[in-house]
């Protein structure tokens, strides 16, 4: 069986990642939950002192078109009725934004989604190439459904330039869907072989309790207050290592304001560093850092507290896979 729960395949991985976790109990918050929240409050603030030594980002989420075409319970986005005016990023703005992080020589991750469906937007093979060769040493990635996806298109993305790409099922149970099934098939022939190490297909739930989405989450409402109560004095990392670039333009406080309800800068007017470095986002950070979430409209409602990028980072990347196999995403 190719796609067994909790096999992880040679090459391209196809992966259950709900082993040992009760869905109903946790949020996505897997390595947090289990820490009190004094040690949490200390965690947090030493990793966002961690990340003020950094000059830049360590990720740039650019959402080139601001739609989905899924239909997830948890999600904001998707085919349910989406209250974000329609967008498509201009290609003059992108490439602006992209001669920005090649003039300062970046070599961070590039996330071509954002609450979007990345294969929507028909250019987006260009924009892994033309992000390539302007930051050849950042790494370039995708969060995709995978329902648009043939060994065609994927092919052509990795031979554009892309670095990795984390596909997840979403609604097919514990089966790959026809179009997955033909692209693990294809995935071991002359051709795609180069890059199958970099799929990483999740069998997914569509109907999970993740987290609340900075509030917005459809299916997690005021009866779980509790979860992300317990959070209202710690901060998050997000603002310290992340920066969100909606299709607009407008640079969001992180992936969790769905909705863009704090913009931060406008990139078609200033520059990345300047919006990174303004008051702000210095604000929110120091906000974060000193009273936590209570005092940030978004924040206040958000039970977000994954850290596991954060000890990815810290720990570095062998150490971690080591101490923790099955988190193997970015």
């Amino acid at each position: 069986m190719e796609n067994s729960p909790g096999r992880i395949v040679p090459g391209m991985r196809i992966i259950d990642p709900y082993r040992g976790i009760n869905l109903k109990k946790t949020t996505v918050s897997v390595m947090g939950t289990s820490l009190s929240v004094r040690m949490l409050k200390k965690l947090v603030r030493f990793l966002s002192s961690y990340y003020e030594r950094f000059p830049i980002f360590e990720c740039i989420e650019i959402e080139t078109i601001n739609r989905c075409n899924g239909s997830c319970t948890f999600c904001p986005a998707g085919l349910k009725p989406d209250k974000r005016p329609f967008a498509k990023m201009d290609g003059s703005l992108f490439a602006k934004i992209i001669e920005e992080l090649a003039a300062m020589k970046y070599k961070g991750r590039i996330a071509l989604y954002s609450n979007n469906e990345p294969y929507l937007d028909e250019r987006i093979i260009e924009f892994i190439a033309a992000s390539k060769r302007a930051c050849p040493q950042a790494f370039v990635f995708l969060y995709s459904n995978g329902s648009l996806l043939d060994p065609a298109l994927l092919l052509r993305s990795f031979e554009a330039g892309l670095d990795q790409i984390f596909i997840n099922q979403y609604g097919g149970g514990m089966t790959l869907k026809e179009n997955l099934k033909n692209i693990f098939r294809q995935s071991k022939k002359p051709g795609f072989r180069d890059f199958f190490e970099k799929i990483y297909i999740f069998l997914r739930k569509d109907n999970e309790l993740l987290s609340n989405r900075g509030g917005n989450a459809p299916n997690k409402d005021i009866i779980f207050y509790k979860d992300f109560l317990r959070y209202r004095d710690i901060g998050c990392t997000q603002p310290f290592r992340k920066m969100v670039v909606r299709s607009s333009g407008e640079v969001s406080l992180c992936c969790s304001d769905v909705y863009g309800e704090m913009m931060l800068g406008d990139v078609s007017r200033k520059p990345l560093l300047g919006i990174w470095k303004g008051e702000a986002f210095e604000a929110i950070r120091r906000n974060l850092k000193t009273t936590g979430r209570k005092g940030i409209p978004v924040c206040r409602r958000c039970d977000v507290m994954d850290l596991s990028r954060d000890f990815r980072i810290v720990m570095g990347d062998f150490f971690y896979k080591a101490v923790s196999p099955r988190r193997i995403s970015y």
